[in-house]
């Protein structure tokens, strides 16, 4: 392959990955054309790409970007996943289609930076908590200690209102 044409591969591969910071590497080769379609448009349809890629380039590109740890993904065949909500979603997307597929091989994540190799990783990775989830249990701990708060704080006034209630109860009883 001459230059020019490494080139403008890597600048396609450039304008592709920019802004990617998660990312999955895996393996389609094995699929006809009709489930490849159906892959990328299941991925399409929740905001996910796949790029199959050449494994120098891509590996070159990404390096750019500070994603060099990934040397142990990009052997064989590779296809580069990347997009949805978040890395953890991505993730668990994948290990789905990964379960009902076996022709789509996933090699290994990419989490901001750090690697981690094997279809096991990416499938621990998937069953992490997202970041709607984690938003939700930081709430959580703080509001629990606060109704706890509030419930103490009122608690002693309705027993009170109680004993006065009872109070008034049984002298209406009486005066009757």
């Amino acid at each position: 392959m001459s230059k020019a044409v490494k080139a403008l591969q890597m600048e396609f591969l450039r304008k592709q990955f920019a802004g990617i910071e998660d990312l999955v590497v895996g393996n389609v080769v094995g699929m006809d054309s009709k489930e490849s379609f159906e892959l990328r448009k299941t991925l399409r349809a929740k905001n996910i790409q796949l790029e199959v890629v050449q494994n120098n380039l891509a590996r070159k590109v990404l390096e750019e970007k500070g994603l060099s740890k990934l040397d142990g993904l990009f052997q064989g065949c590779s296809a580069v996943i990347w997009g949805g909500v978040g890395a953890v979603e991505l993730a668990r997307e994948l290990t789905e289609i990964a379960r009902k597929s076996k022709k789509l091989e996933l090699k290994g994540v990419c989490l901001s930076g750090e690697t981690l190799v094997g279809p096991a990783e990416v499938e621990r990775v998937s069953k992490l908590p997202s970041r709607v989830e984690l938003l939700g249990q930081i709430v959580a701990t703080f509001t629990g200690p606060a109704s706890q708060i509030v419930s103490l704080a009122t608690s002693p006034g309705s027993q009170v209102a109680s004993q006065i209630k009872q109070v008034a109860e049984k002298e209406a009883a009486t005066a009757a």
